[in-house]
């Protein structure tokens, strides 16, 4: 009976486990700030649990596969350069509490990115 009764229990623990729904911790709005060189952009991120990024100001994209997991996040996307200019980029990047601090590599040359939750 005591057997049985820890296999249940263990079951019904796991399960609920299971069912837990946990937010990755870089959800959220971000005030976002990229520098290359002497150059420095101002953007906001919204990040979604549904692993999609929406990118305002000066950085615009639109981002539908964000890997979050755990504290790290990183993804692909085309940014603006200049004028009708877009470059392919990776970010990698990850969050500590309130600030996220991560590189989105280019061809172009890399960004420092900093960022903080609003």
């Amino acid at each position: 009976m005591t057997r049985t009764f820890k296999l249940l229990f263990t079951a019904l623990f796991l399960s609920s486990l299971i069912a837990c729904d946990i937010k990755p911790i870089s959800v959220g709005n971000w005030e976002i700030r990229s520098t290359l060189g002497s150059n420095s952009l101002q953007s906001n991120w919204t990040i979604s649990d549904d692993y999609r990024l929406i990118g305002s100001g000066d950085w615009n994209l639109a981002v539908d596969q964000v890997e979050l997991d755990g504290s790290r996040i990183a993804f692909s996307a085309q940014i603006p350069l200049a004028a009708n200019q877009l470059i392919d980029g990776n970010f990698s990047g990850t969050v500590s509490g309130n600030s996220l601090q991560g590189t989105f590599f280019t061809t172009e040359g890399n960004f420092t990115i900093l960022g903080e939750r609003q």
